[in-house]
């Protein structure tokens, strides 16, 4: 979960090397979060798939147009 905080678009190769799990567990580990509804899948395809932490992007959006806001 703190992965996601740094980094909420993720995809295998990234889950793999920075979580220093085996190629094969990283995807059991997404699925697991795509199943909670943590992650979403924002490509098509079985291949070069790339997940998005869709409550952390939305969060840090948010915050982006509260700073444009007072920056003004």
């Amino acid at each position: 979960m703190d992965l996601l905080l740094r980094q909420p678009v993720v995809d295998n190769k990234l889950v793999t090397s920075t979580l220093g799990v085996t190629g094969a567990n990283a995807p059991i580990a997404i699925d697991r979060l795509v199943d909670a509804g943590i992650l979403a899948q924002i490509t098509d395809g079985r291949r070069n798939r790339i997940w998005q932490a869709e409550d952390v992007v939305q969060m840090l959006d948010e915050f982006a147009a509260r700073a444009k806001r007072r920056r003004h």
